[in-house]
């Protein structure tokens, strides 16, 4: 399904007027492919997204996560799951089960809270993130030249950045989620344009 967005410009998500894929739904946000080129999870408010004409009642044929990763996770070990049923979530799965397991895995501590645009969420003051892994960094990173250009007010130098992923809650009202989150980080700039790209589990 396509949708333009109507809001205000926000280069490290969403430009006004462009036309973005959505590829499907996940707990109360769609999984929109961003100005990064990755898919991430979004509030797909009529305030600020259009859905063309052509597209409207698409959005019942969007793929819907049924189950969070733990819980597919826990299906796959139990053998309780049919690979073929669970088809792409399979790998992810495992990856994830790897990450979340790994016995050199490291955490970040943060002391503020961290507002995740266009999804309502927040990671509340004094949370750890575990399970931290970089991802990419300098050249290999695909969206380093915007990157470099939007903070180039503060001289990063192009091979400190690294993008990178990690655990932690987040909060909405009374909602508390456990999910992987991404972000940028560099030596001259700090940790920025935190995104979810998928959920763990519901507290």
């Amino acid at each position: 399904m396509k949708a333009i967005y109507k809001g205000k410009n926000n280069i490290s998500s969403f430009t006004h007027g462009t036309e973005y894929t959505v590829l499907g739904k996940s707990q109360g946000l769609y999984r929109i492919i961003d100005n990064s080129g990755e898919d991430y999870l979004y509030l797909l408010d009529n305030a600020y997204w259009e859905i063309p004409d052509d597209q409207k009642g698409l959005e019942t044929e969007l793929i819907t996560d049924s189950l969070y990763l733990d819980d597919i996770v826990a299906q796959i070990l139990n053998s309780t799951y049919n690979r073929n049923f669970i088809g792409d979530n399979y790998n992810e799965a495992f990856l994830a089960f790897k990450q979340v397991s790994a016995s050199g895995a490291n955490n970040i501590y943060l002391k503020e809270k961290i507002f995740i645009p266009e999804t309502e969420y927040f990671i509340p003051e004094k949370s750890t993130i575990t399970g931290v892994v970089v991802i990419a960094q300098g050249k290999k990173i695909d969206d380093i030249n915007r990157l470099m250009k939007t903070y180039k007010f503060k001289n990063p130098a192009i091979e400190d950045w690294k993008k990178v992923r990690g655990t932690v809650i987040v909060e909405k009202g009374s909602k508390r989620k456990k999910a992987e989150i991404h972000w940028y980080q560099c030596k001259n700039v700090g940790k920025v344009e935190f995104k979810i790209k998928k959920w763990y589990s519901e507290e």
